[in-house]
């Protein structure tokens, strides 16, 4: 559809449908309130709410996306519309309502009951593979989007005594392959590095009170004989720790750590009684 096409608002058939009555009440105090939008996402809400109605379906495959993303690009426009609109009109039209197309707002009940049939749903390899391939290429939704604190504690609060996926599991080598391979190139930010540090800090190392076993330790030699450190690697950490002054708490635990060694050699390096 034409950016310049103008869109006409079906009638209202539902005195209960709050997106046609918000649409309505939003053009009459601007008409050229659709202009905010993008031109796609102009396009899609004109086909979705003009007098010839189409459905999420039959939109994705005019513009080449699932009906899941023609319902987020739906959504995501009333929700701009809804954000410039007057104070009034949002007063009279809450976001919530809007965002959800009727009047009615899932119950605590009804949203248990959904979830509950949900549980234990397993997508099939052709559907898993239809949603990887609509995907490709398209940026996340949640690019660039920062969650606020209270939002990150819920998230946590909700992953608690969650077991994880993978527990129990291992990667395949391609899979491994794979993650080796996208994380090429990458290095984390000093803010990121940062924000790393001081979520480790106070904890304690996962080996404390443990030793690797004979067999761990034969692949740990293996494997730094397969990649020794290059002459640039020691110089970028020899620069690193130029200037590098540890604090005498440190100091005095390495200083115990060494003692303890050389204790430990020598009681393995003393002679029977009989022989001294």
């Amino acid at each position: 559809m034409p950016s310049s096409q103008k869109i006409e608002i079906k009638p209202i058939q539902n005195p209960e449908f709050v997106q046609v009555r918000f649409l309505r009440a939003v053009l009459e105090t601007n008409k050229e309130a659709f202009c905010m939008l993008p031109v796609r996402n102009r396009n899609m809400a004109g086909i979705y709410w003009g007098v010839n109605k189409a459905t999420y379906q039959e939109i994705g495959s005019m513009f080449n996306i699932t009906r899941q993303g023609v319902e987020q690009v739906i959504k995501k426009s009333m929700g701009v519309l809804w954000r410039n609109s007057s104070g009034e009109i949002q007063e009279k039209f809450p976001l919530a309502k809007v965002l959800k197309g009727k009047g009615d707002v899932r119950s605590p009940e009804a949203r248990a009951k959904i979830s509950e049939a949900n549980k234990g749903r397993k997508l099939s390899p052709e559907t898993k593979a239809k949603i990887s391939e609509s995907s490709r290429g398209r940026p996340s939704p949640r690019k660039g989007v920062t969650c606020s604190l209270e939002t990150r504690v819920r998230m946590s609060e909700a992953q608690k005594g969650r077991q994880s996926p993978m527990k129990g599991k291992k990667y395949s080598q391609e899979a491994l392959a794979k993650r080796k391979e996208g994380r090429k190139g990458y290095k984390p930010t000093l803010q990121t590095r940062a924000r790393l540090s001081d979520a480790l800090k106070g904890r304690p190392s996962p080996m404390k009170g443990k030793t690797h076993s004979a067999e761990t330790k034969e692949k740990m030699r293996k494997a730094k004989k397969e990649h020794p450190v290059s002459d640039q690697t020691r110089m970028k950490i020899s620069e690193a720790n130029k200037g590098r002054v540890h604090s005498p708490e440190t100091r005095a635990r390495m200083s115990e750590a060494q003692r303890k060694r050389r204790e430990k050699t020598r009681q393995a390096s003393q002679l029977p009684e009989e022989y001294r």
